[in-house]
């Protein structure tokens, strides 16, 4: 699987976020709309040695 975006909306979403994030904002760009809890499995699939409970608080409740 590779994922292959448009230029174009890469540039979109560059400019989006040049002018509204602030300097310690993160964002995904990404084709389908997931929830938080959804990311984290992925992410601790993926990454499962990475410890995600001390920051989990931070970004939802709901972890």
């Amino acid at each position: 699987f590779w994922p292959i975006v448009d230029v174009r909306d890469v540039a979109d979403a560059l400019l989006l976020l040049y002018n509204k994030a602030g300097r310690h904002e993160r964002y995904i760009c990404s084709l389908d709309q997931m929830d938080l809890k959804e990311l984290l499995e992925i992410m601790k699939s993926m990454y499962p040695s990475y410890s995600y409970a001390d920051k989990c608080h931070i970004v939802s409740t709901s972890c």
